[in-house]
């Protein structure tokens, strides 16, 4: 190899990436944390690279090994991470963008309560679509395909809203992006989490969700800043995310665990050495073990089971995906439940201010659970997070002054951000590769439903944190009931 790809420099990687179709290896060494590579024909488990354990002769290795020898999470997981995330937070961008277009949209158009309404209502909606329809290419066509259509469509959407001369082309045009924005956020953490060993699979997912909040933070201090100008300035807030995108889209790699499942055991040693190289490391002569067979496809024995929404509710599959499911469904209920509570409910300042320093004061929460979610394990760091929004939720409800109110909500809305994070871990990694994107759809979706849901219970319930209290410490029992997968290999 030339010294440029022994190196990893990004413009070496790209072009052996597109031009390289078959596997070349060499003795040599690396591996996560300094650990010698094995010799040819040899295979570890991954937790057992990982901890430095022995090789075992005469074996096959997994994707989840060749990660770990290609050297770990090093500069190629980086490099993806960083583009990842800038996409998220331009996504976080997005899905609160309404807060402020919508107010700004009634003074200088005169829109109704309902109009202005509608133009939240249509990204909820459409991005029911974009979970749905992402989630299907991703499992047929590939991930990085989905990227590529979802990221672009979201970026032509957020070019229509701010050139939208009238309000039913603007809606129009909120949709497009929604199903967009929507549709890229559901295979973003897939593709990353497909490239990530075990041990910082869980890291990489809060690491977006930080990045998520840094978006809304950016978003609220130019909607502040332009607050006494024209609506359409708020587009400054989404237009470096249209370069973002050019870059994350530049050398996208196609993830290696979908290359196997699909058959194209060249292509996926043709990424996995592509990984190797950026980091400076070399693979050994190993060829890829089959893809294992997934509870998915167990105990159906008839072909319709073949499509991974069946599949996802197959034999011993069903439970697990109904506790993920269910997860989702209480966990976006209760943060945004809390987060777009009437102002009556809660005490606070203004709009901007309740917003800036809810985003600031969630970002310490998501770093301590990034600490805790492999010591702990995934199930009682989630469990944990929701028994705290449960107690925040029935503090709010027994509060008698504002103040306290107030401060409640802020609990539930940290610890109810670095759940929504987990939940995400959870999901991605109790679905098979082979129906993981429709899998993290099924999730959005049910996700979505909760996340519309969760304010109406302040107009139809007249106790709505005590259903919060009752939701959230389900949601926990049930987090405890699924399968617990920190550094597990991703099935």
């Amino acid at each position: 190899m030339n010294e440029s790809l022994q190196h990893g420099s990004a413009s070496a990687w790209c072009g052996h990436y597109r031009s390289l179709g078959h596997s070349v290896a060499v003795d040599g060494q690396l591996a996560d944390g300094g650990h010698p590579l094995p010799k040819r024909n040899t295979v570890v488990l991954a937790a057992n690279v990982e901890d430095g354990k022995q090789t075992v002769d005469g074996e096959e290795l997994s994707v989840d090994q060749s990660l770990i020898l290609a050297g770990g999470w090093s500069r190629f997981q980086v490099h993806l991470a960083m583009k990842v995330a800038v996409i998220c937070a331009f996504i976080g961008v997005d899905s609160l963008l309404a807060v402020f277009l919508a107010p700004a949209l009634g003074m200088q158009w005169g829109l109704s309560l309902v109009e202005q309404q509608l133009i939240s209502s249509t990204w909820f909606a459409f991005g029911i679509l974009g979970f749905v329809l992402s989630g299907s290419v991703a499992d047929t066509y590939g991930r990085r395909t989905a990227l590529v259509i979802f990221a672009l469509l979201h970026r032509i959407g957020d070019l229509l809203t701010f050139a939208a001369p009238s309000f039913q082309l603007l809606l129009v045009a909120r949709g497009i992006a929604a199903v967009g924005g929507v549709g890229t956020f559901n295979v973003c953490y897939p593709l990353l989490v497909e490239y990530s060993p075990p041990k910082r699979r869980a890291k990489a997912k809060l690491l977006l969700g930080v990045a998520w909040n840094a978006g809304v933070a950016y978003l609220v201090v130019v909607a502040f800043a332009v607050r006494t100008l024209s609506w359409r300035y708020l587009g400054l807030a989404v237009a470096p995310g249209i370069v973002a995108t050019m870059w994350l889209l530049s050398c996208m790699p196609e993830s290696p665990r979908f290359l196997l499942v699909q058959g194209r055991n060249a292509e996926a040693r043709a990424a996995l050495e592509a990984v190797a190289i950026a980091n400076g490391a070399t693979l050994p002569v190993a060829s890829l073990a089959p893809h294992p067979t997934s509870k998915c496809s167990e105990g159906t024995g008839h072909s319709i089971w073949s499509w991974p929404l069946w599949g996802l509710f197959a034999s011993r599959q069903r439970a697990i995906t109904v506790g993920v499911l269910f997860v989702n469904f209480a966990c976006s209920a209760a943060y945004y439940g809390l987060t777009f509570a009437p102002p009556g409910w809660l005490g606070g300042r203004s709009v901007y201010w309740n917003q800036f320093s809810a985003t600031l004061l969630e970002v310490p929460v998501l770093l301590l659970a990034a600490s805790l979610v492999d010591k702990l394990g995934r199930r009682w760091c989630l469990a944990s997070l929701l028994g705290i929004s449960a107690l925040a939720s029935l503090s709010a409800m027994v509060g008698t002054s504002s103040s306290l109110r107030s401060a409640a909500a802020l609990l539930g809305r940290c610890s109810g951000q670095a759940a929504l994070s987990l939940k995400w871990i959870i999901s991605a990694e109790n679905f098979p590769t082979s129906a993981r994107g429709v899998g993290m759809a099924l999730s959005g979706i049910v996700g979505s439903l909760g996340s519309t849901l969760g304010p109406l219970v302040f107009a139809t319930m007249p106790a709505p944190f005590s259903f919060f209290v009752v939701l959230c410490m389900a949601a926990a029992v049930s987090t405890l009931k699924l399968p617990e997968t920190a550094r597990r290999d991703l099935s």
